[in-house]
């Protein structure tokens, strides 16, 4: 008897030790692709040149005196 129940212990502590090494694996793979999925968007706003196009014209707009245009989302 108390050989099954040693390797009862043995087996749980064994399943416990697999859990905590693919919970700690699960996060690190979570946090890789968050880190991949931002350096993309923010490589594709920048290739785009989106971020340009309203920058030029607050420059145009501070050099002519004129107010800025309101910021609409469908621009």
């Amino acid at each position: 008897m108390q050989t099954l129940q040693a390797f009862q212990t043995e087996l749980t502590r064994a399943a416990l030790f697999f859990f905590a090494i693919q919970l700690i694996a699960l996060i690190i793979g979570i946090w890789i692709t968050y880190v991949v999925i931002k350096c993309a968007i923010r490589d594709g706003i920048n290739e785009s040149r989106l971020g340009d196009r309203w920058q030029r014209t607050v420059e145009i707009s501070r050099a002519t005196g004129d107010e800025l245009p309101p910021m609409r989302a469908e621009r």
